[in-house]
């Protein structure tokens, strides 16, 4: 609930014009660690996502990009099956794992709900 939000004024401005808006939109959030990035989206929408996708952390595995980017590939993949996705095999890569999410995307109901990613 937007009520659980203290301040954040500029953001919560920002969500609701992207969620008023007429034309899809995708809105990635980032920033240090531990700031809110994840409470203010999950609360300012109450948890009504189409699809909802948390990265991990760039720092866990910052000495080994190639794992790293296999690794979050298989957790997007997760996500994906998780909101409905018939794929069961990991993305090849970030074009292939897109492709799967408009594929995902375009199947749910039209009803306007917004897309959380971050």
């Amino acid at each position: 609930m937007k009520g659980n939000i203290i301040g954040r004024i500029k953001e919560q401005s920002k969500l609701q014009d992207l969620y008023d808006s007429k034309m899809s939109e995708f809105l990635v959030v980032y920033g240090r660690r531990r700031t809110g990035k994840t409470f203010l989206v999950r609360e300012y929408f109450d948890g009504d996502f189409s699809f909802y996708h948390t990265a991990l952390s760039p720092f866990q595995m910052k000495d080994n990009e190639s794992l790293l980017m296999q690794q979050q590939l298989k957790e997007f993949s997760k996500s994906l099956r998780q909101y409905g996705s018939p794929y069961r095999d990991v993305p090849e890569d970030w074009f292939d794992a897109f492709d799967r999410l408009k594929e995902l995307l375009s199947t749910k109901s039209r009803k306007k709900t917004p897309c959380g990613f971050h």
